[in-house]
């Protein structure tokens, strides 16, 4: 009482003081402890990243794998019908694509069922990382991999190399 009466405030006044000192009090551990966990978890996420969470390129065929088997949380640029997948193959400059329906990540080996966008052909394939910028991609069984190529169907081969495209920091 003798600290209210020295500074002169009414006693709603001086209570109202003394919660908002308790409060800015804790806040400012709160805060701090808020951004140790903020910064913690970006640093473990990034130690966690999963091989298969990329965007790949292959530039003999001009074609583009973009996953996310993490998640299962890819959209299919203007394929929105098919919801989130794990992931598309597509043929640069074109809208046909090979949908990821399914996957099993097993370590830098992918076990991949795509099927085409317009659910007539399906294959299963084996995606393998090699180091830390290649890949390749082997059809195992199912339907010949085509994608459209000046007005006609391209047949690619069944073994790909791909590599990962650096600075690929936003793959929806």
């Amino acid at each position: 009482m003798v600290v209210k009466e020295a500074v002169g405030l009414s006693p709603m006044a001086f209570l109202l003081f003394i919660t908002l000192c308790y409060y800015c009090y804790y806040m400012k551990r709160i805060i701090s402890c808020i951004l140790f966990a903020l910064s913690m978890s970006s640093i473990v996420k990034a130690q966690t990243t999963s091989p298969f969470v990329c965007v790949l390129d292959n530039a003999d065929y001009d074609i583009v794998l973009t996953l996310d088997l993490d998640s299962l949380n890819i959209s299919v640029p203007n394929h929105d019908l098919f919801g989130p997948l794990g992931g598309y193959l597509s043929k640069k400059r074109n809208s046909f694509y090979w949908l990821v329906v399914s996957s099993e990540v097993n370590g830098n080996k992918a076990i991949l069922t795509l099927v085409n966008d317009y659910g007539s052909e399906d294959l299963e394939a084996s995606l393998t990382k090699k180091n830390d910028s290649t890949y390749i991609f082997k059809q195992l069984d199912g339907s010949p991999l085509k994608v459209p190529n000046n007005g006609k169907w391209q047949k690619l081969p069944k073994v790909m190399e791909f590599k990962k495209r650096q600075n690929a920091t936003h793959i929806r």
